[in-house]
This record gives structure tokens, sequence and C-alpha cells, in this order.
């Protein structure tokens, strides 16, 4: 819930928490262990942003998908990829882990909108009825191709 700007300081730092999971209803059981085909947590905190988590298990790749929505603050030194990087705290954040291919991929985008109308807005009379098209230019949306640095894993014998 918003606060009064003057006891915002007082509030506890994690606003919110919200985990979910998504199962094969096919195979689902009401005993025992049932296996998720997708898992999300996302933390909200009052000074250090949002952090998401996506793990994605019906996949051949296994795919985990780390978002940071930290504008205020840096998280990754993105210089170290790019010099030219102006704005080293973007508004989003996108760290993707593949399994199956042990590569690591990171995806940077600032002031992007997540979706952007999909057909002229002249033709709707509510605001609401216009189609959305997702932005790739938003590092939720942007493909292996965009990414700011990408790099392979190399297993140890003696981490498991």
């Amino acid at each position: 819930r918003s606060v009064d700007a003057s006891v915002a300081a007082d509030q506890p730092e994690l606003i919110s928490l919200l985990a979910g999971s998504r199962f094969d209803a096919r195979a689902f059981s009401d005993i025992g262990y049932n296996q998720p085909e997708y898992a999300t947590v996302d933390y909200v905190s009052r000074s250090f942003g949002g952090i998401e988590l996506r793990q994605e298990f019906a996949v051949v790749e296994q795919l985990d998908t780390l978002f940071i929505k930290s504008p205020d603050a840096e998280v990754i030194n993105l210089r170290r990829y790019d010099p030219a990087i102006s704005d080293t705290s973007p508004d989003c954040l996108r760290v993707e882990l593949n399994y199956a291919m042990s590569e690591v991929r990171i995806y940077v985008s600032n002031g992007e909108p997540a979706r952007m109308p999909d057909e002229s807005p002249a033709d709707y009379d509510d605001p609401n009825d216009i189609p959305t098209a997702p932005n790739t230019a938003n590092c939720t949306y942007q493909p292996a191709s965009q990414a700011l640095t990408s790099w392979v894993a190399r297993s140890s014998a003696d981490r498991k």
C-alpha cells in the first residue's frame, strides 16, 4: 500500500512478495510431489527496487531468468561489457541462465515500455481497446542477438 512520504522510511524494507507455480493439469496429483512446469517469485523492496526470478522446467533449456529493476542504484557494472553505456542503472535488467547450453546472457534497456500499441490508436474510440504487442527494445523481449553480453559456463568435476 502507498503511504505518505513522511512515514515512508518507517515502513518495512520488503514491500511485497509474490510466489507462484504452474503445474501440468493432466499429471497433477492431490497427494505426493508435483513437478512444477514454471515457478516465479517476485520481491519488491522500499529502497532497492524489485527482483523477479522465473524458472521454466517444462522446456528443454530449463531456463532461469532473473529480472532486476533498480533504476536508482547500480546493480552490475555494465561498462565492463560496453564502455559506451551512459546509464549504469537501467530500469530493466534481465539475466538469463540457460542450463542446457551452459550459457548466461545479460539484456538491458532503459525507458522502453514492455508493450507498444500494435495498430493505429486513432482507429479505436476507447484507448483500452487498442491491441498491444511486445516491445523488442525492452529487455524482457529482446532476442538473443541483442544481449549486452553472454558467456558459456564451464563445468567442474569438483562442483555439483
